[in-house]
């Protein structure tokens, strides 16, 4: 039988005779130094002598045995030379030996010596054409495959379970529907419809080529659901996003008798990466607990994984501290979930100990570890990774590469990105995007500009990554040209309106032209929710939220699309106007769509109920908190500061105390400031004193100002007139004009005096 093999045109063949030296290769593997044989069809091998003896070692080879040693082929040589054995002791010509050797080029990626084994089979079986098959899917060959599959039906050849198998994958990898539904129809008309296995494998492949109706169906027509098929089917929905119905197959899945594997629990749990789905996430857990599955790697990153995407960024790192062994994915999770929460003392502390217990980072944690430097401003961490990178000699990494320019450029530290930028001899278009942007990122607008003006120049295409980059530098109405400029720039190379429109939207907002970012967004023919966001925020930033509560609800009626920087700035939008009710709608819809466990979320919420008076609601969303985090504490405090309730405000921080809760400077803003509003003077006193010493708080000029202004309006006046003359920190005029002013309210004559004085010292 002969195949046209479908590489013919793209392969050189190695003919068997020009294999290397039979001896020498054979030996270095397995030390034969002689073949004979005998007339009983047999082979002898003969070893190197026994060292003990110094007989020689002969080994009884048939083809049965010889099928054995080609399975143990690991490198083409080894494959060359046995296949040139077989030949010179007459084995070549037994069908038996062919499917193992078509086997053996196709591990070794011999397409075409495969095809030629094949092509010199008197009577190829459905095993042969299987394994040429199974060479071509294996070599990523699937339209080869395919072609194959298409010469063994032409040739009268029945395909069995495994043959179905393979070419099922061959469709699947490239995703080609077409071809799938003839090889369904085959599979119906062969009568393998009602196996299990490639029944599952049906339904993988409808999923891959976007015909997820199909693949329900399908499912749904299986007359037996094992594990697999279960888990097949709950991957597809997730990797829709249909994940509630992931998760409800998986309870069907369990009332049906059918115990999940680690494959089901991975991409269960994948499902529930959402606030709303926590609850589901949790009882998973539980079950993952019950089956004793919590010590298998895969599934305990899947649930840190999960907890992160969740909000319940605690709950992840319990789960990871249990964790036994970590690999570099479980590792990378966590500090994700760290990253993502902006918890970047803690990504680095993780990243420490991970390098501790031995394991290799690699370019995805170097990425996140960077990033938190820069967050942190962490010049020299960023600089000691950087000498980490280079030792293990990814500096050429592009995403490495990027990243390091971006940390330096964050920390300020441009000339040390220069230096890494102009030391890369081939830069391509994101190291140029990252260079730009750090610049930008640090306020050099100009020399963003300038650079993106070189990078042309030096033939470097930019692409919608450096464009957006270089928009970004167009921040003020003195970059509104260059704005306009770019935007012309979009238009002539065919950038898509629906990629850059929020960008556009942000820098015409950002420039004070408010019209020409409604007029890009109402361009859009795809709305996302960068747009939708950058739309909503803009209007709020220029005063007009009753338009950006508009847009919002013009666009759910399309759309259930928000995210929690869509609802932060709905809930602004509501403060501003003092819509009370408005927000309350917002309030409802933000716990339908999961986001009443965000932290941001929730102090936005607290803000918004406080601006518009509505401190009961505050005190009745705070009291719902299971755990309230220090930020939840003091939105609370400031709620009641911006009201002038120093004595329930002082109530609540009194309570955090009590809670181990740390304040942080927010706090003590807004714990000074309520003070001062009810003029208590000495609790105020207190717990500026409190802050500055226990909690160390660095003591700034405007922090000794509400101090100040705090005993002035309480007419204590040598007490304030006491802290301003030994600030061991430079003041200004307003300083003193606060002790001026209440000086002449109370008729102190010599205070005010003194107050002049000063303040002529200060700024004659």
């Amino acid at each position: 039988m002969h195949v046209i093999c479908p590489l013919r045109h793209t392969l050189s063949p190695l003919p068997l005779q020009h294999v290397p030296n039979q001896k020498h290769s054979f030996s270095q593997q397995k030390n034969v130094t002689h073949i004979c044989r005998d007339s009983s069809s047999h082979v002898e091998i003969r070893q190197s002598t026994s060292a003990k003896t110094h007989e020689p070692i002969w080994v009884y080879v048939d083809a049965v045995h010889f099928s054995s040693l080609l399975s143990s082929v690991t490198t083409l040589s080894q494959g060359y030379v046995l296949h040139n054995i077989a030949a010179c002791i007459g084995l070549e010509d037994d069908d038996y030996l062919a499917n193992p050797l078509i086997s053996m080029y196709g591990r070794c990626g011999a397409l075409l010596d495969a095809c030629a084994v094949f092509d010199s089979t008197v009577t190829p079986n459905v095993v042969s054409w299987t394994a040429l098959i199974t060479c071509f899917v294996m070599n990523g060959h699937d339209r080869g495959a395919l072609q194959i599959f298409r010469d063994m039906k032409n040739s009268g050849m029945e395909a069995n379970r495994v043959t179905f198998l393979t070419v099922l994958r061959a469709c699947t990898n490239i995703g080609s529907s077409l071809e799938g539904r003839m090889i369904h129809a085959c599979v119906v008309e062969s009568g393998l419809q009602s196996d299990v296995a490639v029944e599952t494998s049906l339904v993988n492949m409808y999923d891959k080529c976007n015909t997820l109706e199909d693949a329900c169906i399908l499912f749904d027509k299986m007359r037996l659901h094992n594990v697999v098929a279960w888990t097949s089917m709950i991957a597809v929905y997730a990797g829709h996003g249909r994940h509630e119905e992931a998760v409800l197959l998986f309870w069907h899945m369990q009332s049906d008798g059918v115990d999940p594997n680690e494959p089901t629990f991975m991409n269960v749990l994948g499902a529930c990466a959402s606030p709303r789905a926590l609850p589901s996430g949790r009882l998973i857990h539980a079950l993952v607990l019950f089956g004793g599955f919590d010590e298998d790697v895969g599934i305990g990153t899947a649930l840190v994984t999960m907890y992160s995407k969740c909000g319940e960024v605690e709950d992840a790192a319990s789960v990871f501290g249990s964790l036994r062994p970590r690999n570099l994915v479980s590792w990378t999770a966590m500090m994700t979930a760290y990253k993502e929460y902006e918890q970047h003392e803690d990504c680095l502390l993780l990243y420490k100990q991970m390098l501790l217990e031995g394991c290799k980072p690699d370019n995805i944690t170097f990425t996140i570890v960077l990033n938190a430097c820069a967050s942190l401003s962490y010049l020299s961490e960023g600089m000691c990774i950087h000498m980490t990178i280079g030792y293990l000699g990814l500096e050429a990494d592009v995403r490495i590469a990027s990243a390091l320019l971006d940390m330096y450029g964050k920390v300020g530290a441009l000339p040390e990105a220069y230096s890494l930028f102009n030391a890369v001899r081939q830069r391509d278009r994101v190291l140029w995007s990252a260079m730009i942007s750090a610049c930008i990122l640090k306020g050099h607008r100009k020399e963003g500009l300038q650079l993106f003006q070189k990078m042309q120049e030096e033939k470097v295409e930019p692409d919608e990554v450096t464009y957006l980059s270089v928009l970004g530098a167009c921040g003020s109405p003195e970059e509104l040209d260059d704005g306009r400029t770019l935007h012309s720039r979009f238009t002539q190379v065919g950038l898509s309106l629906d990629l850059v429109g929020g960008s556009l939207i942000s820098m015409y907002a950002n420039c004070g032209e408010l019209e020409d970012a409604l007029r890009v967004f109402q361009a859009m023919q795809s709305l996302d929710i960068v747009a939708f966001n950058a739309v909503i925020t803009a209007c709020v930033q220029h005063g007009v939220s009753e338009k950006a509560l508009d847009i919002f609800s013009a666009v759910q009626m399309r759309s259930n699309d928000a995210n929690e920087v869509t609802f932060i700035s709905l809930l602004n939008a509501c403060a501003g106007l003092v819509a009370l009710q408005k927000g309350r709608k917002i309030h409802a819809l933000i716990v339908e769509a999961g986001f009443n466990l965000n932290s941001p979320v929730e102090n936005a919420l607290f803000n918004f109920y406080s601006k518009t008076g509505a401190l009961e609601d505050v005190h009745v969303m705070f009291d719902k908190l299971s755990s309230p985090s220090m930020l939840s504490w003091t939105a609370f405090v400031t709620a009641y500061a911006q009201h002038g309730l120093g004595k329930e405000a002082l109530f609540v921080f009194r309570r955090m105390q009590e809670e181990g809760v740390v304040p942080d400077e927010v706090t003590l803003v807004a714990l000074l400031s309520a003070c001062n509003h009810a003029g208590m003077v000495d609790a105020g006193a207190d717990i500026f004193v409190l802050l500055s010493s226990n909690y160390r708080m660095e003591l700034t000029a405007d922090r000794f100002a509400g101090l100040v202004d705090l005993l002035c309006r309480a007419g204590r006046l040598m007490e304030a007139e006491c802290y301003l003359s030994k600030l061991p920190l430079e003041i200004s005029n307003a300083h003193w004009s606060s002790l001026l002013s209440s000086s002449l309210l109370h008729n102190a004559i010599g205070l005010s005096r003194k107050a002049a004085t000063y303040m002529f010292d200060v700024d004659p």
